[in-house]
Protein backbone atom coordinates (compact mmCIF):
# COMPACT_ATOMS: atom_id res chain seq x y z
CA UNK A 1 0.00 0.00 0.00
CA UNK A 2 1.00 3.45 -0.28
CA UNK A 3 0.78 6.64 1.50
CA UNK A 4 -0.09 8.48 -1.88
CA UNK A 5 -4.18 7.48 -1.99
CA UNK A 6 -3.22 4.86 -3.98
CA UNK A 7 -3.56 1.28 -3.41
CA UNK A 8 -0.63 -0.35 -4.08
CA UNK A 9 -0.73 -1.97 -7.63
CA UNK A 10 1.14 -5.48 -7.92
CA UNK A 11 2.88 -6.15 -11.25
CA UNK A 12 0.37 -8.15 -13.20
CA UNK A 13 -0.17 -9.96 -16.01
CA UNK A 14 -3.58 -8.78 -17.42
CA UNK A 15 -4.13 -10.77 -20.14
CA UNK A 16 -5.85 -9.06 -23.75
CA UNK A 17 -8.75 -10.14 -24.75
CA UNK A 18 -8.04 -12.73 -27.10
CA UNK A 19 -10.30 -15.96 -28.42
CA UNK A 20 -10.00 -19.66 -29.58
CA UNK A 21 -12.31 -22.31 -30.97
CA UNK A 22 -10.80 -25.53 -29.62
CA UNK A 23 -10.10 -26.66 -25.90
CA UNK A 24 -12.35 -27.68 -23.08
CA UNK A 25 -14.71 -26.31 -20.63
CA UNK A 26 -15.33 -26.15 -17.05
CA UNK A 27 -16.42 -29.41 -15.80
CA UNK A 28 -19.87 -28.36 -15.02
CA UNK A 29 -20.28 -26.77 -18.39
CA UNK A 30 -19.32 -30.05 -19.66
CA UNK A 31 -21.82 -31.96 -17.95
CA UNK A 32 -24.38 -29.88 -18.95
CA UNK A 33 -23.77 -30.19 -22.24
CA UNK A 34 -23.26 -34.09 -22.07
CA UNK A 35 -27.34 -34.20 -20.81
CA UNK A 36 -28.20 -32.20 -23.57
CA UNK A 37 -26.39 -33.62 -26.05
CA UNK A 38 -27.91 -37.39 -24.69
CA UNK A 39 -31.48 -36.42 -26.10
CA UNK A 40 -30.57 -33.88 -29.34
CA UNK A 41 -28.84 -34.67 -32.22
CA UNK A 42 -25.64 -32.42 -32.25
CA UNK A 43 -23.12 -33.46 -34.61
CA UNK A 44 -19.34 -33.86 -34.03
CA UNK A 45 -17.23 -32.54 -30.95
CA UNK A 46 -14.63 -31.05 -33.16
CA UNK A 47 -13.96 -27.55 -32.07
CA UNK A 48 -10.90 -26.58 -34.64
CA UNK A 49 -13.64 -23.95 -37.01
CA UNK A 50 -16.31 -21.64 -35.99
CA UNK A 51 -18.29 -22.28 -39.56
CA UNK A 52 -17.82 -26.28 -38.73
CA UNK A 53 -19.88 -26.15 -35.79
CA UNK A 54 -22.37 -23.73 -37.08
CA UNK A 55 -25.41 -26.18 -37.59
CA UNK A 56 -24.71 -27.29 -34.06
CA UNK A 57 -24.85 -23.88 -32.42
CA UNK A 58 -27.96 -23.47 -34.35
CA UNK A 59 -29.66 -26.61 -33.41
CA UNK A 60 -28.81 -26.23 -29.82
CA UNK A 61 -30.46 -22.57 -30.35
CA UNK A 62 -33.56 -24.41 -31.23
CA UNK A 63 -33.73 -26.95 -28.96
CA UNK A 64 -32.46 -25.54 -25.56
CA UNK A 65 -35.91 -24.37 -24.64
CA UNK A 66 -36.22 -27.27 -22.52
CA UNK A 67 -33.01 -26.93 -20.81
CA UNK A 68 -33.28 -26.60 -17.57
CA UNK A 69 -31.81 -26.68 -14.04
CA UNK A 70 -32.17 -29.52 -12.20
CA UNK A 71 -33.43 -28.62 -8.62
CA UNK A 72 -29.58 -30.02 -7.17
CA UNK A 73 -27.88 -28.26 -9.28
CA UNK A 74 -29.39 -24.55 -8.17
CA UNK A 75 -28.22 -23.29 -4.82
CA UNK A 76 -30.59 -21.76 -2.32
CA UNK A 77 -29.64 -18.56 -0.60
CA UNK A 78 -27.00 -18.97 1.79
CA UNK A 79 -28.58 -18.91 5.54
CA UNK A 80 -27.21 -15.83 6.88
CA UNK A 81 -29.26 -14.11 4.50
CA UNK A 82 -32.50 -15.69 5.93
CA UNK A 83 -31.07 -15.06 9.29
CA UNK A 84 -30.35 -11.53 7.88
CA UNK A 85 -34.14 -10.41 6.92
CA UNK A 86 -35.66 -12.57 9.52
CA UNK A 87 -33.50 -10.84 13.00
CA UNK A 88 -34.00 -7.46 11.24
CA UNK A 89 -37.39 -7.64 10.93
CA UNK A 90 -37.79 -8.74 14.58
CA UNK A 91 -35.64 -6.06 15.52
CA UNK A 92 -37.69 -3.54 13.57
CA UNK A 93 -40.71 -4.70 15.14
CA UNK A 94 -39.99 -5.06 18.89
CA UNK A 95 -37.54 -2.32 19.01
CA UNK A 96 -39.25 0.76 20.97
CA UNK A 97 -37.39 3.15 18.46
CA UNK A 98 -39.36 1.96 15.22
CA UNK A 99 -40.88 4.87 14.32
CA UNK A 100 -37.12 6.97 14.28
CA UNK A 101 -35.87 4.05 11.68
CA UNK A 102 -39.16 4.50 9.78
CA UNK A 103 -38.22 8.39 9.14
CA UNK A 104 -34.94 6.80 8.75
CA UNK A 105 -36.12 5.02 6.14
CA UNK A 106 -38.01 7.89 4.79
CA UNK A 107 -35.68 10.47 4.48
CA UNK A 108 -32.52 8.26 3.22
CA UNK A 109 -35.19 6.64 0.55
CA UNK A 110 -36.23 10.22 -0.66
CA UNK A 111 -32.74 11.93 -0.45
CA UNK A 112 -30.89 8.69 -2.22
CA UNK A 113 -29.00 10.16 -4.78
CA UNK A 114 -29.26 7.31 -7.05
CA UNK A 115 -32.38 5.17 -6.08
CA UNK A 116 -34.33 4.43 -9.05
CA UNK A 117 -38.12 3.60 -7.28
CA UNK A 118 -39.76 3.00 -10.50
CA UNK A 119 -36.96 0.55 -12.14
CA UNK A 120 -36.88 -1.10 -8.27
CA UNK A 121 -40.63 -1.13 -8.25
CA UNK A 122 -40.74 -2.76 -11.77
CA UNK A 123 -38.09 -5.77 -10.88
CA UNK A 124 -40.04 -6.97 -7.92
CA UNK A 125 -42.62 -6.95 -9.16
CA UNK A 126 -41.48 -9.31 -11.98
CA UNK A 127 -40.06 -11.43 -9.20
CA UNK A 128 -43.48 -12.20 -7.17
CA UNK A 129 -44.92 -12.41 -10.53
CA UNK A 130 -43.70 -16.21 -11.09
CA UNK A 131 -40.97 -18.37 -12.26
CA UNK A 132 -38.22 -16.62 -14.94
CA UNK A 133 -38.30 -19.26 -17.98
CA UNK A 134 -36.20 -22.05 -17.51
CA UNK A 135 -35.52 -21.49 -13.86
CA UNK A 136 -37.40 -23.08 -10.73
CA UNK A 137 -39.27 -20.60 -8.87
CA UNK A 138 -36.97 -20.14 -5.89
CA UNK A 139 -34.34 -18.16 -8.81
CA UNK A 140 -36.78 -15.49 -7.85
CA UNK A 141 -35.74 -15.40 -3.95
CA UNK A 142 -32.12 -14.14 -5.30
CA UNK A 143 -33.49 -11.28 -7.34
CA UNK A 144 -35.91 -10.68 -3.73
CA UNK A 145 -32.98 -10.46 -1.69
CA UNK A 146 -30.73 -8.41 -4.17
CA UNK A 147 -33.57 -5.33 -4.07
CA UNK A 148 -34.06 -5.73 -0.40
CA UNK A 149 -30.45 -5.52 0.21
CA UNK A 150 -30.30 -2.10 -2.00
CA UNK A 151 -33.89 -1.25 -0.43
CA UNK A 152 -33.18 -1.72 3.34
CA UNK A 153 -29.09 -1.23 3.42
CA UNK A 154 -26.98 -0.10 0.77
CA UNK A 155 -29.73 2.99 -0.48
CA UNK A 156 -30.13 4.18 3.07
CA UNK A 157 -26.63 3.70 4.61
CA UNK A 158 -24.98 4.88 1.56
CA UNK A 159 -26.63 8.15 1.29
CA UNK A 160 -25.59 8.56 4.70
CA UNK A 161 -22.08 8.60 3.53
CA UNK A 162 -22.95 10.46 0.41
CA UNK A 163 -23.99 13.70 2.12
CA UNK A 164 -21.68 13.28 4.62
CA UNK A 165 -18.91 14.00 1.69
CA UNK A 166 -20.94 16.67 1.03
CA UNK A 167 -21.01 18.40 4.38
CA UNK A 168 -17.20 17.86 4.99
CA UNK A 169 -15.53 17.81 1.48
CA UNK A 170 -17.76 20.54 -0.17
CA UNK A 171 -14.97 21.60 -2.18
CA UNK A 172 -14.58 18.50 -4.44
CA UNK A 173 -17.29 19.57 -6.83
CA UNK A 174 -15.07 22.73 -7.93
CA UNK A 175 -12.70 19.96 -9.34
CA UNK A 176 -12.11 20.26 -13.04
CA UNK A 177 -12.18 17.66 -15.38
CA UNK A 178 -10.73 18.67 -19.11
CA UNK A 179 -10.09 16.44 -21.84
CA UNK A 180 -10.88 13.12 -20.08
CA UNK A 181 -9.43 10.07 -22.35
CA UNK A 182 -12.31 7.94 -22.87
CA UNK A 183 -11.17 4.05 -24.22
CA UNK A 184 -13.77 2.45 -25.90
CA UNK A 185 -14.58 -0.80 -27.39
CA UNK A 186 -16.65 -3.90 -27.43
CA UNK A 187 -16.62 -6.15 -24.48
CA UNK A 188 -13.67 -8.28 -24.81
CA UNK A 189 -11.96 -5.96 -27.33
CA UNK A 190 -8.88 -5.41 -24.92
CA UNK A 191 -10.02 -2.54 -23.49
CA UNK A 192 -9.37 -3.73 -20.05
CA UNK A 193 -5.52 -4.45 -21.30
CA UNK A 194 -5.52 -0.96 -22.75
CA UNK A 195 -6.98 0.63 -19.40
CA UNK A 196 -4.04 -1.50 -17.95
CA UNK A 197 -1.01 -0.32 -19.76
CA UNK A 198 -2.13 3.78 -19.80
CA UNK A 199 -2.76 3.82 -15.87
CA UNK A 200 1.36 2.52 -15.38
CA UNK A 201 1.73 6.31 -16.53
CA UNK A 202 0.85 7.82 -13.23
CA UNK A 203 2.23 11.15 -14.36
CA UNK A 204 -0.30 11.52 -16.94
CA UNK A 205 -3.47 9.69 -16.42
CA UNK A 206 -5.88 8.90 -13.20
CA UNK A 207 -8.54 5.86 -13.44
CA UNK A 208 -10.62 4.82 -11.14
CA UNK A 209 -9.81 2.00 -8.86
CA UNK A 210 -12.71 -0.93 -8.18
CA UNK A 211 -12.94 0.20 -4.15
CA UNK A 212 -13.39 4.12 -5.69
CA UNK A 213 -15.91 3.00 -7.99
CA UNK A 214 -18.02 0.54 -5.47
CA UNK A 215 -17.18 2.87 -2.18
CA UNK A 216 -17.10 6.85 -4.05
CA UNK A 217 -17.34 8.32 -0.94
CA UNK A 218 -14.10 10.93 -0.21
CA UNK A 219 -15.10 9.56 3.69
CA UNK A 220 -14.22 5.81 3.24
CA UNK A 221 -11.31 6.73 0.60
CA UNK A 222 -9.54 8.63 3.34
CA UNK A 223 -9.77 5.94 6.04
CA UNK A 224 -8.03 3.47 3.17
CA UNK A 225 -5.63 5.88 2.92
CA UNK A 226 -5.03 6.62 6.48
CA UNK A 227 -4.72 2.56 7.09
CA UNK A 228 -2.78 2.14 3.91
CA UNK A 229 0.26 4.61 5.24
CA UNK A 230 -0.16 2.55 8.58
CA UNK A 231 0.18 -0.64 7.19
CA UNK A 232 2.94 0.99 5.35
CA UNK A 233 4.87 2.62 8.35
CA UNK A 234 4.37 -0.16 10.68
CA UNK A 235 3.92 -3.41 9.17
CA UNK A 236 5.82 -2.88 5.91
CA UNK A 237 2.94 -3.23 3.84
CA UNK A 238 2.60 -6.83 5.56
CA UNK A 239 -1.39 -6.27 5.74
CA UNK A 240 -1.65 -5.68 2.44
CA UNK A 241 -0.17 -8.94 1.41
CA UNK A 242 -2.35 -10.51 3.83
CA UNK A 243 -5.22 -8.93 2.06
CA UNK A 244 -4.20 -10.22 -1.15
CA UNK A 245 -3.69 -13.77 -0.02
CA UNK A 246 -6.56 -14.05 1.71
CA UNK A 247 -8.36 -12.82 -1.61
CA UNK A 248 -10.27 -10.09 0.68
CA UNK A 249 -9.49 -8.15 -2.29
CA UNK A 250 -11.71 -9.85 -5.22
CA UNK A 251 -14.96 -8.38 -5.71
CA UNK A 252 -15.62 -12.20 -6.83
CA UNK A 253 -14.00 -15.53 -5.85
CA UNK A 254 -11.09 -16.50 -8.06
CA UNK A 255 -12.59 -19.49 -9.45
CA UNK A 256 -13.90 -20.89 -12.80
CA UNK A 257 -13.96 -19.54 -15.90
CA UNK A 258 -14.29 -15.94 -15.22
CA UNK A 259 -11.22 -16.02 -13.47
CA UNK A 260 -9.38 -16.71 -16.47
CA UNK A 261 -11.06 -14.19 -18.50
CA UNK A 262 -11.76 -11.27 -16.36
CA UNK A 263 -9.86 -10.05 -13.12
CA UNK A 264 -11.97 -7.88 -10.98
CA UNK A 265 -9.66 -6.49 -8.12
CA UNK A 266 -10.48 -3.87 -5.98
CA UNK A 267 -7.23 -2.23 -5.89
CA UNK A 268 -6.83 -2.30 -9.63
CA UNK A 269 -8.60 0.05 -12.06
CA UNK A 270 -12.26 -0.69 -13.70
CA UNK A 271 -14.71 0.52 -15.53
CA UNK A 272 -16.33 2.93 -14.63
CA UNK A 273 -20.59 1.93 -15.85
CA UNK A 274 -19.83 -0.29 -12.45
CA UNK A 275 -21.33 3.08 -10.89
CA UNK A 276 -24.51 1.70 -12.49
CA UNK A 277 -24.16 -1.86 -10.85
CA UNK A 278 -22.85 -0.85 -7.49
CA UNK A 279 -25.03 2.13 -7.00
CA UNK A 280 -28.09 1.90 -9.76
CA UNK A 281 -30.03 -0.90 -10.93
CA UNK A 282 -28.98 -0.36 -14.71
CA UNK A 283 -26.05 -2.73 -15.34
CA UNK A 284 -26.11 -5.59 -18.11
CA UNK A 285 -24.02 -7.80 -15.54
CA UNK A 286 -27.84 -7.57 -13.09
CA UNK A 287 -29.16 -9.75 -15.83
CA UNK A 288 -28.00 -12.31 -14.01
CA UNK A 289 -30.36 -11.94 -11.22
CA UNK A 290 -33.69 -10.46 -13.78
CA UNK A 291 -32.86 -12.16 -16.63
CA UNK A 292 -36.65 -11.02 -18.15
CA UNK A 293 -35.02 -7.87 -17.85
CA UNK A 294 -32.05 -8.50 -19.89
CA UNK A 295 -33.08 -5.44 -22.72
CA UNK A 296 -33.42 -2.57 -20.44
CA UNK A 297 -30.73 -3.64 -18.29
CA UNK A 298 -28.13 -3.28 -21.23
CA UNK A 299 -30.26 -0.16 -22.71
CA UNK A 300 -29.22 2.89 -20.55
CA UNK A 301 -30.57 5.05 -23.28
CA UNK A 302 -34.07 3.53 -23.07
CA UNK A 303 -34.70 4.73 -19.74
CA UNK A 304 -36.49 7.78 -18.60
CA UNK A 305 -34.43 10.97 -19.23
CA UNK A 306 -34.97 11.84 -15.36
CA UNK A 307 -32.90 8.53 -14.39
CA UNK A 308 -29.96 8.67 -17.40
CA UNK A 309 -29.45 12.52 -16.16
CA UNK A 310 -29.33 11.85 -12.66
CA UNK A 311 -26.99 9.15 -12.73
CA UNK A 312 -24.81 10.92 -15.34
CA UNK A 313 -24.31 13.84 -12.62
CA UNK A 314 -23.91 10.62 -9.94
CA UNK A 315 -20.97 9.61 -12.00
CA UNK A 316 -19.54 13.29 -12.38
CA UNK A 317 -19.30 13.62 -8.99
CA UNK A 318 -17.57 11.07 -8.39
CA UNK A 319 -15.27 11.47 -10.75
CA UNK A 320 -14.68 15.03 -8.97
CA UNK A 321 -14.17 13.28 -5.95
CA UNK A 322 -11.37 10.95 -7.31
CA UNK A 323 -9.58 14.00 -9.20
CA UNK A 324 -9.82 16.32 -5.93
CA UNK A 325 -8.05 13.64 -3.98
CA UNK A 326 -5.75 12.01 -6.31
CA UNK A 327 -5.44 13.13 -9.41
CA UNK A 328 -4.96 17.03 -9.99
CA UNK A 329 -3.05 17.96 -13.10
CA UNK A 330 -3.59 14.66 -14.40
CA UNK A 331 -5.82 13.39 -17.06
CA UNK A 332 -8.95 11.62 -16.16
CA UNK A 333 -8.91 7.77 -17.79
CA UNK A 334 -12.01 5.74 -18.53
CA UNK A 335 -13.23 2.30 -19.50
CA UNK A 336 -16.87 2.37 -20.84
CA UNK A 337 -17.43 -1.05 -22.92
CA UNK A 338 -20.91 -0.22 -22.30
CA UNK A 339 -20.71 3.04 -23.92
CA UNK A 340 -22.62 2.32 -26.69
CA UNK A 341 -25.80 1.30 -24.58
CA UNK A 342 -26.83 5.01 -24.06
CA UNK A 343 -24.04 6.53 -22.30
CA UNK A 344 -21.66 7.53 -24.67
CA UNK A 345 -24.54 10.33 -26.07
CA UNK A 346 -25.27 11.47 -22.11
CA UNK A 347 -21.80 12.05 -21.25
CA UNK A 348 -21.35 14.28 -24.34
CA UNK A 349 -23.20 16.70 -22.35
CA UNK A 350 -21.17 16.74 -18.90
CA UNK A 351 -17.55 15.89 -20.97
CA UNK A 352 -17.76 17.90 -24.02
CA UNK A 353 -13.93 18.56 -24.67
CA UNK A 354 -13.65 14.97 -24.18
CA UNK A 355 -10.82 12.55 -26.67
CA UNK A 356 -11.43 8.74 -27.25
CA UNK A 357 -9.09 5.78 -27.83
CA UNK A 358 -11.30 3.22 -30.05
CA UNK A 359 -10.30 -0.54 -29.79
CA UNK A 360 -11.65 -2.54 -33.14
CA UNK A 361 -11.95 -6.08 -32.94
CA UNK A 362 -13.09 -8.91 -35.56
CA UNK A 363 -16.81 -9.72 -34.02
CA UNK A 364 -16.40 -13.45 -34.83
CA UNK A 365 -13.65 -13.55 -31.40
CA UNK A 366 -15.08 -10.55 -29.52
CA UNK A 367 -18.95 -11.84 -29.58
CA UNK A 368 -18.71 -15.36 -28.45
CA UNK A 369 -15.74 -14.65 -26.20
CA UNK A 370 -18.43 -11.83 -24.20
CA UNK A 371 -21.31 -14.28 -24.37
CA UNK A 372 -19.15 -16.94 -22.56
CA UNK A 373 -18.36 -14.42 -20.64
CA UNK A 374 -21.44 -12.80 -19.86
CA UNK A 375 -22.25 -16.65 -18.47
CA UNK A 376 -19.65 -17.49 -16.47
CA UNK A 377 -20.67 -14.17 -14.62
CA UNK A 378 -24.14 -14.91 -14.06
CA UNK A 379 -22.72 -18.31 -12.83
CA UNK A 380 -20.25 -17.40 -10.19
CA UNK A 381 -23.16 -14.67 -8.96
CA UNK A 382 -26.46 -16.36 -8.86
CA UNK A 383 -25.91 -19.91 -9.61
CA UNK A 384 -26.98 -20.28 -13.16
CA UNK A 385 -25.81 -19.62 -16.60
CA UNK A 386 -28.69 -17.18 -18.26
CA UNK A 387 -26.79 -17.73 -21.37
CA UNK A 388 -28.54 -20.68 -21.75
CA UNK A 389 -32.32 -19.45 -21.83
CA UNK A 390 -33.54 -19.05 -25.25
CA UNK A 391 -35.31 -15.23 -24.95
CA UNK A 392 -32.12 -13.91 -22.84
CA UNK A 393 -29.41 -14.96 -25.69
CA UNK A 394 -32.10 -13.38 -27.80
CA UNK A 395 -31.99 -10.38 -26.17
CA UNK A 396 -28.75 -10.24 -25.61
CA UNK A 397 -27.55 -10.92 -29.18
CA UNK A 398 -30.23 -8.27 -30.10
CA UNK A 399 -28.68 -5.51 -27.79
CA UNK A 400 -25.13 -6.45 -29.48
CA UNK A 401 -26.40 -5.71 -32.77
CA UNK A 402 -27.45 -2.16 -31.82
CA UNK A 403 -24.07 -1.90 -29.97
CA UNK A 404 -21.90 -3.03 -32.94
CA UNK A 405 -24.54 -0.75 -34.99
CA UNK A 406 -23.61 2.43 -32.67
CA UNK A 407 -19.91 1.65 -32.74
CA UNK A 408 -19.76 2.05 -36.51
CA UNK A 409 -21.30 5.26 -37.10
CA UNK A 410 -19.28 6.80 -34.03
CA UNK A 411 -16.02 5.55 -35.77
CA UNK A 412 -17.53 6.87 -39.01
CA UNK A 413 -18.88 10.33 -37.70
CA UNK A 414 -16.77 13.67 -37.39
CA UNK A 415 -17.86 14.67 -34.80
CA UNK A 416 -15.47 14.02 -31.91
CA UNK A 417 -11.61 13.84 -31.12
CA UNK A 418 -10.80 9.89 -31.70
CA UNK A 419 -8.45 7.63 -32.61
CA UNK A 420 -8.96 4.08 -33.50
CA UNK A 421 -7.18 1.24 -32.74
CA UNK A 422 -7.23 -2.07 -34.59
CA UNK A 423 -7.24 -5.11 -32.13
CA UNK A 424 -4.61 -7.37 -33.92
CA UNK A 425 -2.56 -3.74 -34.16
CA UNK A 426 -2.19 -3.59 -30.55
CA UNK A 427 -1.61 -7.04 -29.47
CA UNK A 428 1.08 -7.27 -32.03
CA UNK A 429 2.92 -3.75 -30.96
CA UNK A 430 1.79 -2.28 -27.59
CA UNK A 431 5.00 0.24 -27.35
CA UNK A 432 4.17 1.40 -30.98
CA UNK A 433 0.43 1.70 -30.60
CA UNK A 434 0.56 3.44 -27.35
CA UNK A 435 3.23 5.95 -29.14
CA UNK A 436 0.53 6.83 -31.69
CA UNK A 437 -2.12 7.08 -28.93
CA UNK A 438 0.18 9.75 -27.26
CA UNK A 439 0.58 11.35 -30.44
CA UNK A 440 -2.69 12.21 -30.75
CA UNK A 441 -3.08 13.30 -27.11
CA UNK A 442 0.38 15.34 -27.60
CA UNK A 443 2.14 13.23 -25.23
CA UNK A 444 5.27 12.00 -25.29
CA UNK A 445 7.00 8.64 -23.81
CA UNK A 446 10.53 9.43 -22.05
CA UNK A 447 12.66 6.31 -23.36
CA UNK A 448 14.16 4.78 -20.17
CA UNK A 449 11.21 6.36 -17.63
CA UNK A 450 9.17 3.95 -15.67
CA UNK A 451 6.25 4.06 -17.86
CA UNK A 452 8.96 3.12 -21.02
CA UNK A 453 10.17 0.07 -19.00
CA UNK A 454 6.11 -0.63 -18.24
CA UNK A 455 5.09 -0.61 -21.97
CA UNK A 456 8.09 -3.08 -22.49
CA UNK A 457 7.50 -5.63 -19.72
CA UNK A 458 3.67 -5.66 -21.45
CA UNK A 459 4.93 -6.50 -24.96
CA UNK A 460 6.93 -9.46 -23.37
CA UNK A 461 4.12 -10.24 -21.60
CA UNK A 462 1.66 -10.48 -24.55
CA UNK A 463 3.85 -12.29 -26.36
CA UNK A 464 3.47 -15.23 -23.87
CA UNK A 465 -0.23 -14.99 -23.61
CA UNK A 466 -2.41 -17.98 -24.13
CA UNK A 467 -5.92 -17.01 -26.14
CA UNK A 468 -9.02 -17.62 -24.30
CA UNK A 469 -10.72 -21.15 -25.30
CA UNK A 470 -14.28 -21.27 -26.67
CA UNK A 471 -15.72 -24.28 -27.34
CA UNK A 472 -18.41 -24.26 -30.24
CA UNK A 473 -21.24 -25.27 -27.75
CA UNK A 474 -20.08 -22.33 -25.91
CA UNK A 475 -20.00 -19.62 -28.40
CA UNK A 476 -23.85 -19.06 -27.96
CA UNK A 477 -24.01 -18.08 -31.64
CA UNK A 478 -22.93 -19.29 -35.01
CA UNK A 479 -20.80 -17.61 -37.23
CA UNK A 480 -23.10 -17.36 -40.05
CA UNK A 481 -25.24 -15.15 -37.70
CA UNK A 482 -22.43 -12.79 -36.46
CA UNK A 483 -21.24 -12.67 -40.32
CA UNK A 484 -24.87 -11.63 -41.41
CA UNK A 485 -25.95 -8.87 -38.02
CA UNK A 486 -22.40 -7.58 -37.25
CA UNK A 487 -20.06 -6.94 -40.55
CA UNK A 488 -16.73 -6.53 -39.80
CA UNK A 489 -15.23 -3.03 -38.81
CA UNK A 490 -11.63 -3.30 -39.57
CA UNK A 491 -11.46 -2.90 -43.32
CA UNK A 492 -13.76 0.10 -43.09
CA UNK A 493 -12.05 2.24 -39.96
CA UNK A 494 -9.11 4.73 -40.22
CA UNK A 495 -7.95 6.68 -37.58
CA UNK A 496 -7.46 10.88 -38.21
CA UNK A 497 -4.44 10.64 -36.76
CA UNK A 498 -3.25 8.05 -39.01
Amino acid sequence: MTSSGNMKKPTTDSSTDSTATTGTGSAETNRKLRRFNSTSSTSSESTTSNTDSDSSIAEASQNDTSMTNDNDDFPLLPPRWYAFFVLGALAYVMSPYAKFVTAFYIVTWTASPVADWGIICQLAKRNFSGRHDGLPLRFNLIGIAVLAWMTFVRFPLECVLWYLDEILFSGYKATKVEEPLFILGQPRSGTTKFQDVLSADQDSFCSMYLYEIRFPYLTVQYLVDFLNKMDQLCLGGQGYNLAVRMGVLNLLPESGQRKQMRRLRYDLPDEDDNLLLFHGPYHLLLTAFFPSHAKMLYQFGDLPETSRVRMMKFHQRCVQKMMYRRGRGKRYLCKWVACWNGLLEQSKRVYPDAKYAIIVRDPREQLPSWLKLQGAFSEQMAGHNVMQIPQVRKDVIDVMARWHQKQAEFCASSSAAKHIIQFEDFVQDIPREVTKLYDFLGLSIQPGSSFHKSLLEHRRNQSNHKKTVIRKQEAFISEQEILSRFPPLLPTLKSPSQ
